[in-house]
């Protein structure tokens, strides 16, 4: 085993220790590791938790499914993650959205940064979510409370070739043509910061 592999196995097992010591009072978390690292396994819930960023492979989540169901045969979603969050910014290439919806009921903003074409499902996601009409609602908590949507795609390499440079155009035009409640501002970011600072 390679001292990495070591120091990565220990972590595994510090962080989820560390952050069930401080969840019932945090407010504010930023998760930044490495893509070499697997997802963090986070507490069941952060009760007070309104401002989440996470850089790297996001937490998994738990979902409702076919064993999840109650006498009558309902499915029972888990109960939401993070009950009072009202930002969430995940960095990440092939990202869903799926589970955050249920798992984050009060978010007001949601920021999705560096994303490709490998997240291919996302563009449906949010136009079933966030649209007029919501195909998930039987299963899932819409997002009734969200106000504005970031994205910013990843810059494609240079060198990357016509078949990615046309993947790269297809997948913006395919979140372009997302149609929103009014209610909901979509916005398109060419960098991960603006020129302020955010």
């Amino acid at each position: 085993m390679t001292l990495q592999e070591v120091l990565d196995r220990k972590l595994a097992e510090i962080i989820p220790r560390l952050l069930q010591g401080v969840v019932a009072d945090l407010r504010t978390l930023s998760i930044v590791h490495s893509w070499e690292f697997s997802a963090i396994h986070l507490p069941a819930s952060f009760p007070l938790l309104r401002d989440l960023t996470v850089c790297g492979p996001p937490p998994t989540l738990p979902v409702p499914n076919s064993r999840g169901r109650s006498v009558n045969g309902d499915i029972v979603s888990p109960q939401p993650c993070f009950p009072t969050l009202q930002s969430l910014h995940v960095v990440g290439w092939n990202l869903s959205f799926v589970g955050w919806q249920h798992h984050a009921p009060q978010m007001v903003l949601l920021r999705l940064s560096d994303l490709s074409p490998s997240a291919n499902a996302l563009p449906n996601e949010l136009h079933a979510s966030l649209g007029s009409h919501d195909l998930y609602a039987t299963t899932w908590t819409s997002c009734r409370l969200l106000q504005h949507v970031r994205l910013q795609l990843k810059k494609p390499p240079e060198y990357c070739g016509l078949y990615r440079d046309a993947e790269q155009k297809s997948f913006l035009r395919q979140l372009t043509r997302v149609q929103t409640r009014p209610s909901i501002q979509l916005e398109f970011m060419k960098d991960r910061r603006y020129s302020s600072g955010y």
